[in-house]
């Protein structure tokens, strides 16, 4: 059976009138048929995957019956969702008179949710001059409150209306088949920005681990040229040193070498001192005679 629990929480928003014209019980009875034989059940699902696919069948509708129309919905932002919803949710109970929505409920009961798209096509179509020359505000005023009034007047022209739209079962599959093949796509293409996201991020953190290493070279490059920069300052500094103590080195061999001969009277003896230390005795008697010998005829 049919949970009474979401009879009673959603009954309300979806189909009142129900209560006001028969038991609660006869009441709870043809909410469980329009709930799972005519598929009411899946636009209450959380993930609204079937709302979202009469949205898409009537904007499809729409543009190909009324496309100025949809046109003028595109070009001030006013989506599908913001004037459909109660339509589907509500089969019309909350946006026109209940003698209007009993009739609709009766055709539903016996043709479908296409009837849904009919009435909202004969709308739209009704509603169209006023509609292309309102703006959002004026829209969402003519959608909540005067398109009740009006059709309330003369529902017979909405329903002449509304069986005058072509909305085959055909057509609604097709649209359906259509909706499934994006859904697809869109979950394809997801699935794949979810893969390039993850990817995405591996290389951003990869970027940031390589950053952090050509951050670390690079710390131990310029710690390198500054050692290297004093290690060459430090060798010219001892190349000077050197220099200098060669110089130093140099002059003090030439000073040990100059005091060292003075010092010890190492001065080479003259000619002179030579031939005098060399003279014998018998020489120096030879030379007192040929002194003599040569004084002798000076005198005479």
């Amino acid at each position: 059976a049919f949970p009474l629990s979401l009879y009673r929480s959603i009954h309300p928003l979806s189909i009142h009138p129900l209560p006001s014209q028969m038991p609660e019980e006869d009441a709870f009875c043809v909410f469980t048929r329009l709930m799972k034989h005519h598929r009411l059940r899946d636009l209450f699902k959380p993930s609204m995957a079937d709302l979202e696919l009469c949205f898409f069948q009537l904007e499809k509708l729409v543009a190909e019956s009324l496309p100025k129309l949809q046109l003028h919905f595109q070009a001030v932002g006013f989506m599908t969702s913001m004037y459909a919803s109660p339509w589907f949710l509500t089969l019309f109970s909350s946006v026109l008179s209940l003698s209007v929505a009993f009739r609709v409920m009766d055709i539903f009961l016996q043709e479908g949710r296409e009837i849904v798209f009919k009435v909202g096509l004969a709308l739209l179509e009704h509603s169209q001059p006023v509609l292309l020359h309102s703006d959002m505000e004026d829209m969402l005023k003519h959608f909540q409150k005067e398109m009740k009034i009006i059709h309330d007047r003369d529902p017979e022209n909405l329903f002449q209306m509304a069986f005058n739209n072509k909305c085959s079962h055909k057509k609604m599959k097709r649209l359906e088949k259509e909706h499934q093949q994006i859904r697809e796509k869109k979950a394809s293409e997801s699935l794949e920005l979810i893969r390039f996201q993850s990817e995405n991020w591996d290389l951003v953190q990869r970027i940031k681990v390589l950053e952090k290493e050509c951050e670390s070279l690079a710390n131990r490059l310029i710690e390198g040229q500054v050692s290297r920069a004093q290690e060459a300052e430090e060798m010219f500094i001892v190349k000077r040193e050197l220099a200098k103590a060669k110089k130093r080195i140099v002059l003090l061999e030439e000073e040990k070498a100059s005091g060292t001969s003075v010092s010890n009277g190492c001065t080479e003896p003259s000619p002179e001192s030579r031939s005098s230390t060399s003279e014998t005795p018998d020489n120096k008697k030879k030379k007192k005679m040929k002194k003599k010998n040569a004084e002798r005829p000076s005198t005479a």
